[in-house]
């Protein structure tokens, strides 16, 4: 009984001591694939691209896109799509080449520090270049190598195309100089002598300027020695330059240059203010007068409207008047017809009128005419009877003694019947009436 119960212990025992060795065992294993692994299969970081040198063969080949690849023990060179080279004082970064001493065309001398971001190349043949052809193991090999020497020899060409002063003012044109010489090739310069006043002693002298050559194509002369990037197919960009430092001496003169270019600067400032307040007021005066001018001759202008619209108005006055003129001799003219009209229709009526009344007159012998001439004869001859003065006092008496008293009356009747008799054969009236039967 006892030894039926003491072998599955036993057994369990044993089989657990089995698997610390199969666990062991695996662990081992594990980390000689792991090991193996490594140098079997390669990653590429986003970030780089590799260049593999193939086990026992010795072939080459670029890897520039991300992700795994066969290295099949081959020897790999890691190099950044990207990196910053430093040329300054910091220590601390170890990809620092150290500030770049320069000599400008005034003879100072200075250490120039900044940066410039590099781009590495994006073709197999260039990456593969690097290594093999150029011997560039890292990209700090490459840095020091090709980059900074360059880089150096760009700066010091660009320095000697300008003053320290103009350096430290113009810091982004002398990056731009040498990020284009970074690129393509070192600049060929040319010298030419100017005579100038310094401004530090007022004294002229005679500097040697030097300018960048133009070949005959007119494009700019570069040398040929000094590879510029692109003949590793890399390029420079963001080339930033930092600070320019020079010694104490050189940098109490640049001080002393620039504070006597300033005084130049604000005389020649003030200058051409006083000549532009001069100027300003020339044409603040040529203004006015222009202003004056130009009231003038816009009163003038409308001193000659007016006179021209009073002129308008005379002639259409006198016109009017020529055509009120017009107007009334129609009129008269009209009028005058009219009266000459009615003349000859008064005269034609007065013809008329007399021809019918001597018609009438030659019809009844002119009776009304006679009798209103008889009855007017009458009139004044009884006027002039009544007239006679006769006796106030008459004696009545009998026939005898009354005789002539009656005798006086009877002749005055007629006289009166005489001169009715009279009148009537004078007028032609027969005042007898007849008898018809």
């Amino acid at each position: 009984m006892e030894k039926n119960a003491q072998k599955p212990k036993n057994f369990i025992l044993s089989l657990f001591g089995k698997t610390k060795y199969i666990i062991i065992t695996a662990v081992i294993l594990f980390a000689l694939i792991m090991f193996f692994m490594d140098s079997l299969i390669g990653n590429v970081d986003a970030n780089e691209y590799q260049v593999k040198q193939a086990f026992m063969t010795g072939d080459m080949s670029a890897h520039l896109t991300p992700g795994w690849y066969l290295k099949a023990m081959g020897t790999i060179y890691r190099f950044p799509k990207t990196e910053t080279v430093y040329f300054t004082g910091d220590n601390d970064n170890p990809a620092n080449q150290g500030p770049v001493t320069v000599t400008f065309s005034d003879n100072s001398r200075c250490d120039i520090s900044g940066t410039v971001r590099v781009i590495m190349p994006t073709n197999d043949q260039y990456a593969i270049d690097i290594v093999a052809k150029h011997s560039n193991r890292t990209f700090q090999d490459f840095a020091a190598k090709n980059i900074i020497p360059v880089t150096k020899r760009a700066l010091i060409t660009a320095a000697t195309t300008m003053t320290a002063p103009d350096a430290k003012i113009k810091m982004a044109d002398l990056a731009t100089l040498g990020q284009d010489q970074l690129n393509n090739g070192i600049f060929m310069l040319e010298s030419t002598k100017i005579t100038e006043v310094d401004p530090a002693t007022s004294e002229e002298v005679i500097r040697e300027v030097k300018h960048i050559k133009q070949s005959t194509d007119g494009t700019t002369a570069r040398y040929k020695d000094d590879m510029p990037l692109t003949a590793f197919g890399a390029s420079a960009t963001n080339f930033v330059v930092t600070d320019i430092t020079c010694s104490p001496e050189i940098e109490r003169q640049i001080s002393d240059q620039q504070q006597a270019k300033m005084g130049i600067a604000t005389a020649k400032a003030e200058a051409a203010r006083a000549d532009q307040e001069v100027i300003t007021a020339r044409k603040q005066g040529d203004a006015k007068i222009a202003k004056i001018k130009a009231e003038e001759e816009a009163k003038a202008q409308q001193m000659i409207v007016a006179a021209e619209r009073e002129n308008k108005v005379q002639i259409l006055n006198a016109q009017r008047e020529v055509e009120i003129s017009k107007l009334k001799k129609q009129e008269e003219e009209n009028l005058l017809a009219a009266a000459n009209v009615n003349k000859q229709r008064t005269i034609l009526e007065a013809d008329a009128q007399a021809y019918a009344k001597r018609k009438v007159m030659e019809a009844d012998g002119a009776l009304d005419k006679k009798l209103e001439a008889y009855k007017y004869a009458v009139e004044k001859q009884s006027e002039a009877i009544a007239n006679i003065t006769l006796p106030q006092i008459m004696i009545n008496g009998d026939n005898a003694n009354n005789k002539n008293g009656s005798s006086s009356m009877a002749g005055m009747d007629l006289l009166l019947q005489m001169m009715l008799i009279n009148t009537a054969k004078s007028l032609g009236l027969d005042m007898n009436v007849k008898n018809n039967n």
